[in-house]
């Protein structure tokens, strides 16, 4: 999550890739992100960092995406 006054600063995108290189060294593959699908600034993020939405949960208002980690921007 990253405060209201650092928003659109690209603080978001950043703390999703050094999370998912964190990931990728541990060798966990892929990795599966959850979010509400109103959250416009979440889906794009996501997206920045490799993620496809691949299912709308059965769990109301929650989408999946799935990130590869070998095909990491």
């Amino acid at each position: 999550m990253v405060r209201p006054a650092d928003r659109g600063q690209g603080n978001g995108t950043q703390l999703l890739a050094l999370t998912l290189a964190k990931a990728q060294k541990k060798g966990i593959q892929p990795v599966l992100i959850t979010y509400h699908p109103a959250n416009r600034a979440s889906v794009k993020v996501i997206q920045k960092n490799g993620g496809a939405l691949t299912s709308k949960s059965y769990v109301p208002r929650i989408n999946q995406q799935w990130i590869e980690l070998g095909t990491m921007p």
